[in-house]
């Protein structure tokens, strides 16, 4: 949507966030504003900007987890009387439930991630492994260096993403998980002491209940949080067993897990295999990048090895007899 109408623009905004009220500020006449969904969904990534200097006033930001990166010009922020700056190259996280006004300058062009608040507590839940007693509230200030390197990569993720189908739900799911448990654990936040503590004791019990449960159910679009859940203990103890029994995570443990899937499939493959129906049906997404991860793995393409399968299949096939 592009429009110089600030009640049409508002209208807009407060369908992707929430109900505000926009002023312009200075020697301003008019905005020209500009706005984008790059990717729908739950946290949804936009392109905002209204090429004029604005003050918004938020009300109480009900429900609504914002974070707000400044591609450009400079901007400034009020949350229940905590005050914060920020400028290109840097990201602000708005919390739920507080007061809020922010101004933009002139220049200011922002691309912003609404979180799932739902999600959000759900994942700070499995990674303590109990349920919340507080809401998450994270301290109110820029992101620190290397948490804006690695949301930029976030950022630049998202955007290039195709449109979500079928294969694309699964990726965009852990996606969306990886984001906040970043955030929790990068940005402090009133569970931060929590979630730093080390594990005591990881006990390899943990680890065979893990195991088996990967096994089991590795072609299904299972994250290590559902894995935390259905042995019954947090992700942070089920990271910690991981790190001290196999010097892995479970992640890698489980893409490791459905990558020899494929592998056995792709042995004893029949002529109508396909790797691509393979791969998507073990969880890999991007082609590409798994033809790289099974090279790495096993000194050869995933084509190669259902060549070699095939070709193999074929001199042992006993011939038809004569009538």
């Amino acid at each position: 949507m592009r429009t110089r109408d600030v009640d049409e623009a508002i209208e807009a905004v407060s369908k992707v966030y929430c109900p505000h009220s926009i002023s312009v500020t200075g020697r301003a006449t008019g905005i020209d504003s500009v706005l984008e969904i790059v990717q729908p969904g739950s946290q949804p990534l936009v392109y905002l900007s209204y090429a004029a200097p604005v003050t918004i006033d938020a009300g109480h930001f009900s429900d609504l987890f914002l974070a707000i990166r400044s591609t450009a010009g400079r901007g400034s922020a009020l949350q229940d009387g905590q005050s914060a700056t920020w400028r290109a190259g840097q990201t602000l996280l708005f919390c739920a439930e507080k007061d809020t006004r922010i101004h933009f300058d002139r220049d200011f062009t922002q691309t912003s991630i609404r979180l799932d608040s739902n999600l959000l507590e759900s994942v700070c839940s499995r990674w303590l492994g109990r349920p919340i007693d507080k809401p998450v509230r994270f301290d109110f200030h820029p992101f620190t260096e290397e948490l804006e390197a690695s949301w930029s990569h976030i950022l630049a993720l998202i955007s290039t993403g195709a449109p979500p189908d079928r294969h694309e739900l699964r990726p965009r799911r852990l996606l969306d998980e990886y984001v906040l448990a970043l955030l929790l654990h990068h940005q402090p936040n009133n569970y931060s002491a929590e979630l730093q503590r080390d594990v005591r004791n990881p006990t390899p019990h943990i680890l065979r209940k893990a195991e088996q449960f990967i096994r089991e159910s590795a072609e299904a679009p299972i994250t290590v949080s559902d894995i935390a859940a259905e042995i019954g203990v947090s992700v942070r103890a089920l990271q910690a067993t991981f790190r001290t029994w196999r010097s892995t995570t479970p992640s890698m443990f489980l893409r490791e897990t459905r990558l020899k899937r494929v592998r056995d499939q792709l042995t004893a493959a029949g002529s109508s295999t396909s790797v691509t129906e393979l791969a998507f049906g073990a969880g890999f997404t991007h082609l590409g990048r798994f033809s790289d991860i099974y090279r790495k793995a096993y000194g050869e393409s995933p084509n190669e090895t259902l060549a070699r399968s095939r070709g193999a299949s074929r001199r042992t096939k006993p011939k038809a007899g004569k009538s």
